[in-house]
């Protein structure tokens, strides 16, 4: 058996395609790769660009915008083929309307295949650590999974279901709650109804709810994303070229692509969606297109080569390099993407002054 990952609409996932490809999105703190691949150990994993594999009988082919549910995992083992309809991820926001859902699911996994023990009541730890006593751990709707190594500042509040990854720290004085963190992740403020991928920072006071956070972000102190509009109404995103989106969510916050970083006092509106290596300051709405820096209604290109030396210094203080795939994906998605920007009113020529 050999299962196929089709790649046929990745655009629908934007901001977090093509740094990612879509069955590497995490759900939940899953992505349909690892899903797949704990279901079906022995089959290799075969990803495509288009939706016409090679399957022979005894095959699966999947979309890979699936979304990695214990439902569609429990199907295709017993009918070694996908069902008819499973749903899919038609856009971003998608992955915050499935987020809960599927992150009770992968707590759920966690708790019966890996090795946890339980250091207080709903709360399991790779390993018998000891919180803090002033550390407030709140599982009445549902468990705390931690990864070691893991730190957590005194008078903050661990409210579940939340799942938190290796290498993760929590600041003093922070709320997080229904989330999926990590790896290496630093934390603070409140935090809630979020994913933040990997490797990305939000450690001092603000807020971010209702989120999806790429890996290599970093958000100033005091940076918020608003959730809710006034009029407490679906959430409606001005898309890519002024469309606009209408989403079925009351709440939703800010969809953050890789290397998106935030100033201090940022205030990112209802709904706003920022593409990878984009800088935000003041206060930013809408879409932004990728390699854009906003301030206000202020806009500037961030050249790709800044883009990088950001990303590699970034990426060394957690003892990582930025490989050649990565430069050479970075690159061609500055080139691929200058008619958005032209398009959204950046030139290489524009400036921003913050005087």
């Amino acid at each position: 058996m050999r299962i196929f990952l089709t790649d046929d609409t990745p655009e629908l996932l934007f901001p977090f395609t093509p740094i990612r490809r879509t069955w590497d999105i995490p759900i939940g703190g899953r992505t349909l790769r690892t899903s797949l691949a704990r279901a079906f150990p022995a089959a290799p994993l075969i990803p495509i660009s288009n939706n016409n594999p090679n399957c022979k009988a005894g095959d699966i082919c999947i979309n890979g915008r699936a979304l990695p549910t214990d439902e569609l995992m429990r199907a295709l083992v017993e009918r070694k083929t996908p069902p008819e309809n499973y749903p899919l991820l038609d856009a971003p926001w998608d992955i915050v309307v499935h987020h809960t859902q599927i992150l009770r699911e992968e707590i759920a996994w966690r708790k019966k295949h890996c090795s946890l023990v339980e250091i207080r009541k709903g709360v399991w730890a790779d390993a018998p650590i000891t919180l803090p006593g002033n550390v407030v751990t709140n599982t009445q709707d549902g468990d705390i999974i931690i990864h070691t190594p893991f730190s957590c500042g005194a008078f903050s509040v661990l409210h579940g279901p939340l799942l938190i990854k290796k290498n993760c720290s929590i600041s003093a004085h922070s709320f997080i709650a229904e989330s999926a963190v990590g790896p290496v992740c630093k934390l603070g403020g409140e935090v809630k109804r979020s994913a933040f991928f990997g490797y990305s920072n939000k450690q001092h006071h603000g807020f971010v709810g209702d989120s999806i956070v790429a890996e290599w972000v970093n958000f100033g102190a005091g940076s918020t994303t608003s959730n809710m509009k006034n009029t407490y109404g679906p959430v409606r995103i001005h898309w890519k070229g002024g469309e606009k989106k209408e989403t079925p969510l009351q709440f939703l916050g800010s969809l953050i692509g890789a290397h998106v970083k935030i100033s201090i006092n940022c205030s990112l509106m209802t709904g706003t969606v920022m593409g990878a290596c984009s800088h935000g300051y003041g206060i930013v709405h809408g879409t932004i297109p990728p390699f854009t820096q906003i301030f206000n209604s202020q806009k500037a290109e961030l050249p790709l080569s800044i883009a990088l030396t950001v990303a590699e210094r970034m990426m060394q203080r957690r003892g990582k390099t930025l490989s050649e795939e990565e430069k050479n994906i970075l690159s061609s998605l500055f080139s691929s993407t200058n008619n958005e920007r032209r398009s959204f009113g950046v030139f290489p020529s524009s400036r921003i002054s913050f005087s």
